[in-house]
């Protein structure tokens, strides 16, 4: 007699007749094992059409209150860190209104709220609040990808007239390409997870020029360029 395959323990997304499986984000998982499992074997069934596919991260056995220990240990920093930001993007915020509306605290704003977003979808802890790994992936990589155009109208509005046509066209182009990414996703073409390295090459490069821009700028006497100047190159490094 063929013996019964026995129900899975646990199991994150589906798989079809041919094994294959639809990406739906990288959530970690706390697995519990029944009290008889003691000397068993314990079988593990994972597809993955990733490029780059491999064990990350680490495999703890241990109780659930460790590993969620661990999970808070491992996030307290970034917590902190997303507070500070956080009450850092109200005070630009604030100063928006108090100086008439000037657009650079607002921009300023906006960039540090991107960052307060990224480090948030990056902690490990956000699954405990919210169970929705493939939208968070969406947020990080939307955070991700909007940073650049921020950071851009901020430097549009710090470079002046004489700088204005190139840092209007690079966040035009930015918010085009964020565009053609969803759209792309929408239609099926490619998925999130196929465009982390198009999103780092994209931030670099617009860095880079970002940063060629301040500094020609600083050589020509702009006084706003040269407070920014070594900020920025430090930020964008």
């Amino acid at each position: 007699a063929v013996p019964r395959r026995p129900a899975p323990l646990y199991a994150f997304g589906s798989l079809d007749a041919q094994g294959r499986g639809r990406y739906q984000g990288w959530p970690w998982h706390l697995i519990p094992l029944p009290p008889d499992y003691g000397g068993q074997w314990l079988h593990v069934r994972v597809f993955s059409d990733y490029v780059d596919i491999g064990l990350w991260g680490e495999l703890l056995l241990g109780s659930g209150v460790d590993q969620l220990r661990r999970l808070y240990s491992r996030d307290l920093v970034r917590l902190v860190v997303a507070v500070v930001s956080l009450g850092i993007s109200a005070i630009f915020l604030v100063l928006h209104f108090l100086r008439g509306r000037q657009r650079s605290f607002l921009f300023l704003s906006l960039i540090t709220l991107a960052l307060v977003v990224r480090v948030l979808a990056e902690t490990h802890i956000k699954q405990l609040v919210l169970y929705a790994p493939l939208a968070f992936e969406y947020v990080e990589a939307g955070s991700y990808f909007l940073l650049p155009v921020f950071i851009t109208l901020f430097l549009q509005e710090v470079l002046g007239e004489r700088f204005r046509t190139l840092t209007r066209a690079t966040w035009a182009a930015l918010l085009a390409l964020f565009a053609g990414c969803l759209a792309g996703i929408a239609v099926g073409l490619w998925r999130i997870c196929d465009l982390y390295l198009f999103l780092d090459v994209l931030s670099v490069l617009s860095m880079v020029f970002l940063g060629f821009l301040v500094v020609v700028a600083a050589l020509r006497g702009n006084a706003e360029a040269r407070l920014v100047c070594f900020n920025f190159l430090v930020f964008a490094l």
